[in-house]
């Protein structure tokens, strides 16, 4: 079993992220998805419609026209009401309206898992149903169905979820729906946090894989009202959601096997959980190998469901400061800024949680002109975006793929047809790779081989130290490109990368390499694609409790670990000897996670440990009823 390498971790909070994800371009409402609207008077019903019904209300004020996907669910909708209503009636429920299926479908009145399934069942049969959504639902169990929930009300919520997020046609506006609410639930959260100084008990920074985890936990342990989630996207998808095509080297495999270590006894379990979020990794994609965007929808959804039942969540918004305070309530003041205004809110409180995630792409270079090169470069593509592509001399592996997810078939190909001499890769973890799977993609459509596509150029690739280390990272979804390196098209490059500057010729670069021997090598280079590491925002919005955050201030917590031999499940942060209660999850913490064993897999399981056995008794030991929950005022009307 080779070592697993996937990334696993995303969403991010921090001040260096200031940009939103780019939002899913809402689809024509499929005649599917218009009937399952009726479905539930929740997000796919009273939220979704609330959502719509906002977005009308704007575009009205604009004298713009209504948003598509906005249009009544209409008789589709009434005509699976009847059809619950008679399954209901036949299953001695008290129904003689669609208010009362509404209400029982509401979760006012919870129906049993087994009503769940029958309803399910009976709305599959329908042939005025069927589509899409059905072909695919069909193909769910019972016991799929209860995957990642533990109650009938979570039951129900994954089997909404899955009507729209399983099939392809229907996931885009189910997807933009839910940036819509996010968006609404937020506003009203940030209304309330300008009007008065609010406590709340814990702040989790960042909603992707982690942050998701972290709500979830929230719930299933009882304070799910006094946990705040901050994201600077839009739906807690910064970095997998808008690097969409990377492909992971983390495999799915048989399905999500649950949250406790008899999990990992499952040799079939997926290696990409998301813990208590009700649609998985697998049931958007059931390749080997997902994509970003799988995680991204996947983790996407889960924080969504969070906020349906209960969690507070704070999206397109950037964490500015944290700064320790005296005679108040809370022991920290956590600082926000909106995007999209640059209004600032503040809340105190007791606990921060840094699961920031992969943070944004850095290079270890201290030659001044080649770090300005670097950041004019990234510039230009941040600003051209797709339109940048054909003669961008520089880019980071992830600002490429970002670019790329738009761009036209005859841009990306530019990447290389139009380079004015031979392409350089630096680096040699999974970023340097998924750039050359994704133009290979590309080229494959346009029936073109990677050597007809190079010509008379070649990769040069700064990165791997020896064949050994070439062979043991080709495998799974980059075993595609070893013969690239048998065949001679990438030539290898050892040593360091010292510089990057603008070369001789228009268009060009000139590195400058370190060899084994100390010798320093030149060559130019028509395109450069730098995948060399990541940058974590803590750093700077940490910087009032810790000027210069180290590595060394992040110490472990321990704990129990039935399923790894070591025992630490987070870091905590430390200052001139003196603890402090800012603990950092998943790529935040710093934590080595061992071979066979993917990101996900590995922090999502300490994230959960670590709520379970040191924040979750802390607060389940207060009193917190007479706090004054914060979440939007209509989800406590």
């Amino acid at each position: 079993m080779r070592p697993v390498q996937g990334t696993g971790a995303g969403g991010s909070a921090g001040a260096d992220n200031n940009a939103p994800a780019g939002d899913a371009t809402q689809l024509q409402e499929s005649k599917e998805l218009g009937a399952l609207r009726g479905v539930s008077g929740s997000a796919v019903g009273r939220r979704f419609s609330a959502g719509a019904a906002r977005t009308r209300a704007a575009a009205q004020q604009r004298g713009g026209e209504v948003a598509a996907g906005s249009a009544s669910a209409g008789g589709a909708s009434d005509h699976l009401l009847a059809i619950l209503g008679e399954e209901l009636t036949k299953l001695g429920y008290d129904v003689s309206s669609h208010d009362d299926v509404k209400r029982l479908l509401t979760l006012e009145s919870p129906l049993s898992d087994g009503a769940v399934g029958t309803l399910r069942s009976r709305v599959l049969e329908d042939p005025d149903l069927r589509g899409e959504a059905g072909a695919k639902l069909r193909h769910y169990s019972a016991e799929a169905l209860a995957k990642g929930v533990s109650n009938p009300e979570d039951r129900l919520l994954r089997l909404e979820m899955l009507m729209l997020a399983a099939p392809e046609a229907t996931r885009s506006s189910l997807m933009h729906a839910i940036r819509a609410d996010l968006q609404a639930r937020s506003e009203e959260i940030r209304t309330r946090l300008s009007e008065r100084e609010f406590f709340i008990p814990q702040v989790t920074i960042g909603g992707g894989p982690q942050g998701q985890t972290i709500a979830h936990c929230s719930h299933e342990f009882g304070f799910a009202d006094y946990n705040l989630v901050v994201d600077a996207s839009s739906c807690g998808d910064g970095n997998f959601g808008s690097v969409r095509m990377h492909l992971l080297n983390s495999e799915t495999r048989g399905g999500y096997a649950g949250s406790d270590h008899t999990a990992f006894e499952n040799p079939m379990r997926s290696q990409n959980p998301l813990h208590g979020s009700p649609v998985q990794v697998e049931d958007l994609n059931s390749n080997p190998y997902p994509t970003a965007a799988d995680i991204g929808d996947a983790a996407a959804i889960g924080l969504y469901a969070a906020s349906r039942k209960g969690s507070p969540v704070l999206v397109d918004t950037v964490v500015t400061d944290i700064e320790e305070v005296e005679n108040k309530q809370g022991r920290y003041r956590v600082t926000m800024r909106d995007n999209a205004s640059g209004r600032t809110v503040h809340v105190l409180t007791d606990h921060v949680i840094d699961a920031t995630g992969l943070g944004r792409p850095s290079v270890p270079l201290k030659d001044p002109a080649s770090k300005a090169y670097i950041d004019d470069q990234t510039a230009r593509l941040t600003a051209l975006r797709e339109r940048a592509l054909p003669d961008q001399a520089v880019m980071h592996s992830e600002d490429m793929l970002r670019a790329t997810v738009d761009a036209p078939d005859e841009h990306i190909l530019d990447i290389v047809r139009a380079a004015p001499g031979d392409i350089t890769v630096v680096g040699w973890g999974d970023s340097s790779k998924t750039p050359l799977l994704r133009i290979r993609e590309v080229a494959e459509k346009a029936g073109l081989s990677m050597r007809e596509l190079l010509g008379n150029r070649k990769i040069v690739w700064i990165g791997p130290k020896s064949r050994e280390d070439i062979d043991n990272g080709l495998w799974g979804p980059y075993a595609g490109l070893k013969p690239y390196f048998d065949e001679g098209l990438v030539q290898v490059q050892p040593g360091r990368l010292e510089t990057i500057t603008a070369g001789e010729g228009a268009g060009q670069s000139e590195l400058a390499v370190r060899d084994k021997d100390g010798s320093l090598h030149k060559l130019q280079s028509g395109r450069v694609i730098l995948a060399m590491g990541m940058k974590s925002a803590s750093a700077s919005f940490m910087s009032k409790l810790a000027s210069k955050l180290t590595p060394d201030m992040k110490v472990p917590v321990h704990g129990d670990d039935p399923a790894f031999d070591e025992s630490a499940l987070c870091t905590r942060l430390h200052v001139d000897g003196k603890a402090h209660d800012v603990f950092f999850v998943g790529m935040a913490s710093g934590l080595q996670r061992p071979g066979h064993t993917s990101y996900l897999e590995f922090f999502g399981w300490k994230t959960r440990q670590f709520i379970a056995q040191h924040l979750a008794p802390k607060l389940q030991e207060k009193d917190l009823s007479a706090l004054e929950k914060l979440v939007p005022r209509e989800a406590t009307a």
